[in-house]
């Protein structure tokens, strides 16, 4: 072993505040836990006579990589208060991997006259060689590259598994749980799974991201940063602030997890070194399709993608749901159309003239444009698209047995629209409470009338969405072999009777409006004529 003899002869007069640092990372399966270090340092400090042990200085679990530990701060506090000046450890990796920090402590040490020892290193700074010995760099070089390769390999590791389909974060996303037979397999978790098919309907149907996160917000439901604090052992939050946030929303909206489709790889460590992170672009990400059940089908997954991918679609929380909203710009100078309120209807504003009276006002009824362009889709579905035929393809698929798929689609309709009116109960009971917390002066007037307004905004919203869905499950429950019914139904379709925004938002890429009051509008398909 190593002989503190043979590098510094002490005097009577020389004392030293002893301080004993172990440090011990979860990559360091092999090495010596925390108490053995101690126990092997402690005899050595206790056995020479002018050597004082302060204190006892570790962190367990804690990466060589970084030099921000508990313990390592401690002792460096403890070093500045005068308190320790002499540090022991058994081997310099116990200090750090990292050979940048490493040199920056030795030169620390040297400069305020602190000795350091690392017994299985043969090495003292005391020692006359010290100095120009460069033995400690090459260590410290040699563990920073065990460090870097000990990464990639955990990073290899981690990468198949991700390609796998294994789900391998620390914490499930919201709305679902890990498996407790398989912690790499998603479960649905059943008291948040609603909120995020919630979140997806009151998109679709026309909510912004903000209004969404004020609703959720209102009503007091839990944002998966307080869930997650709530249910596990998580606390590493920056902030405490747990509210939900547009942010948070758009995160959600975005997730292909959601969909079945389990997409991991989202963020990358800059380095093995730091605990700083970069985002990936999202056509990056490992994605692995039908790995666990999903809490929204894929079509409207794709639905809202479509939907957000349009500029400036969903700017502000938006009080009316437009049809067209996203989509229409102007064509003159280029800039975006808003919709003014003007009595109970609305018209297109240019957003360069609204803003700063560069261009002019291209002043259009919403009605009137709305119907134009309805009417435009309408009849290219004419012209592509053989009634006759689709109706006898109707009457043959209606007439067979109904198959999987079709009862599946059915009771996903029924069961929405069982929780449409559920949550226009909830929203009734609600305003109500809000109204009597008014009168027993819990809430203030203005409080009441933003809380009524907001609720009566996504009644609005769900009502009309009730109303589509009923009208989609009419033709099951008329008679399907009825060839008038069938027909209505087709035409209907046809004609896009009971058009919704997403589906506006598939077929077309952008709606140019010019002051002449001509129209151009650009598909996201070939126009057939």
């Amino acid at each position: 072993m190593f002989s503190l003899t043979e590098n510094y002869v002490e005097s009577n007069h020389d004392i030293f505040k002893v301080g004993i640092y172990a440090r011990l990372s979860r990559e360091d399966k092999n090495s010596e836990s925390i108490e053995n270090q101690i126990q092997f340092l402690k005899p050595i400090v206790l056995s020479k006579p002018n050597w004082e042990l302060v204190d006892i200085y570790y962190d367990d679990g804690v990466s060589g990589t970084t030099f921000d530990r508990p313990g390592y701060n401690r002792l460096i506090h403890d070093v500045e208060t005068n308190s320790v000046n002499l540090i022991i450890v058994k081997d310099l990796s116990r200090l750090g991997r990292n050979l940048l920090e490493s040199l920056k402590f030795f030169e620390y040490c040297s400069m305020n006259n602190v000795r350091l020892i690392a017994v299985n290193d043969s090495t003292d700074s005391y020692c006359r060689n010290f100095q120009t010995d460069i033995m400690p760099v090459l260590r410290s070089f040699l563990n920073e590259i065990y460090s870097s390769d000990t990464s990639s390999k955990i990073t290899s590791i981690l990468k198949s598994k991700k390609e796998e389909g294994s789900f391998i974060g620390a914490f499930a996303p919201y709305g679902y749980l890990k498996d407790k037979q398989n912690k790499n397999l998603l479960v649905v978790n059943p008291e948040t799974c609603e909120v995020v098919k919630r979140i997806y309907q009151m998109y679709i149907q026309g909510m912004s991201f903000s209004g969404i996160a004020t609703i959720l917000n209102q009503e007091h439901i839990m944002s998966p940063a307080k869930y997650k604090e709530n249910t596990t052992l998580y606390r590493g939050g920056r902030t405490k602030n747990y509210l939900w946030n547009p942010e948070t929303i758009k995160m959600i909206l975005s997730s292909p997890t959601y969909a079945g489709s389990l997409s991991q790889g989202k963020l990358q460590k800059v380095s093995y070194k730091s605990k700083k992170f970069k985002n990936i672009p999202k056509e990056k990400w490992i994605v692995v399709e039908d790995t666990h059940e999903p809490l929204i089908s894929k079509e409207d997954f794709e639905a809202v993608q479509c939907l957000m991918s349009k500029r400036n679609y969903h700017r502000n929380s938006i009080v009316h749901p437009h049809l067209l909203s996203g989509l229409i710009f102007c064509g003159d100078c280029g800039g975006s159309i808003t919709f003014s309120r003007t009595g109970k209807y609305f018209y297109t504003m240019c957003s360069n003239y609204k803003r700063y009276r560069t261009c002019t006002r291209h002043t259009f009824s919403e009605e009137m444009l709305s119907s134009i362009i309805k009417q435009e889709v309408r009849t290219i579905a004419e012209q592509i698209l053989n009634i006759n035929a689709l109706t006898a393809m109707a009457e043959k698929e209606m007439n067979s047995q109904i198959n999987a798929k079709n009862r599946s689609t059915w009771s996903t309709i029924k069961k929405e629209i069982r929780d449409i009116e559920k949550r226009l109960t909830d929203i009734k009971k609600h305003i109500s409470k809000s109204y009597q917390d008014k009168n027993n002066g819990v809430i203030t007037v203005d409080e009441f009338k933003d809380i009524s307004s907001l609720l009566s905004e996504e009644k609005q919203y769900l009502n009309t969405r009730l109303n589509i869905l009923k009208k989609k499950i009419e033709p099951e429950a008329k008679n399907q072999n009825s060839s008038d019914s069938i027909k209505k139904f087709i035409n209907d379709f046809v004609s896009f009777k009971y058009i919704e925004r997403h589906t506006v938002a598939r077929l077309i890429d952008k709606i140019e409006i010019f002051e002449d009051m001509t129209i151009k509008i650009h598909y996201n398909f070939e126009k057939p004529f």
